[in-house]
């Protein structure tokens, strides 16, 4: 269900009684006469994105811990994740609330997808323990150390792009990794992707100081690759990728 641009509490007639149960996709949401939210029973996938949701006391009350699984909160000015209890919630997106204290997002244990896009992030020590993660966004950050990430043995999906200066010398340990996106990161060594040998998807694009691409040949698994506005003279070594499908 979403509520995105408090698209279902603009349509609230006032004139009729006090509250009101709208069965959407055999789920229930309950309002009242003030257009407030008062109970989600059985919601699975929770969207409030483009909503004014400083803190969670104003939204988790009326959620059921036990059946949401997915939850987006993007574009929202959310400060802290303190109050949520969601103890099955498998997807989390925060993209955009660029004064979240996201540190202890780590206490979602059963999260498989964490989407913490531009939310100023730079430290992301916190990330270290979500061993059930598979898939990672970061994009458009402040991070610069990403060596935490090696220990999350289940990730296959991660973007890391638009954090300038990032080192990505950690990323030759994550060769569990199937979809990678590094692009507009500025960085030029890219010998440490040779051991990632299970990449189906590579992402490059907007790294100005590449000029040697050569190590991609170990790709073999390659399906898209992605290496525009770059500055690479010699591109013959992609016909080499993918077991030469390319």
């Amino acid at each position: 269900m979403q509520l995105t641009d408090n698209k279902y509490f603009s349509e609230y007639d006032a004139k009729m009684t006090a509250k009101y149960q709208f069965d959407i996709i055999n789920k229930t949401l309950l309002i009242d006469r003030n257009n407030e939210l008062i109970s989600l029973e059985f919601i699975q996938q929770f969207d409030i994105s483009n909503l004014t949701i400083t803190d969670c006391e104003q939204i988790e009350p009326k959620l059921n811990s036990e059946t949401i699984k997915k939850l987006t909160i993007n574009h929202c000015k959310l400060q802290n994740l303190d109050g949520f209890n969601l103890e099955n919630l498998e997807i989390l997106r925060l993209y955009s609330n660029f004064q979240l204290a996201y540190e202890n997002v780590n206490k979602f244990k059963q999260l498989k997808e964490l989407e913490l896009s531009a939310v100023n992030c730079e430290d992301i020590s916190c990330l270290e323990s979500m061993q059930q993660l598979k898939r990672l966004n970061l994009y458009i950050n402040k991070v610069k150390d990403i060596s935490v990430l090696k220990q999350l043995v289940n990730l296959t999906d991660l973007n890391i792009s638009a954090n300038a200066g990032v080192n990505i010398t950690p990323l030759q340990y994550m060769v569990q990794l199937t979809k990678l996106n590094m692009s507009w990161t500025n960085f030029m060594n890219v010998s440490v992707l040779e051991h990632l040998v299970n990449l189906e998807e590579l992402y490059m694009a907007q790294n100005g100081r590449i000029l040697d691409i050569s190590p991609l040949q170990h790709l073999v698994k390659l399906a898209k690759l992605d290496l525009s506005s770059n500055k690479l003279k010699d591109i013959s070594i992609i016909y080499q990728c993918a077991g030469g499908r390319y």
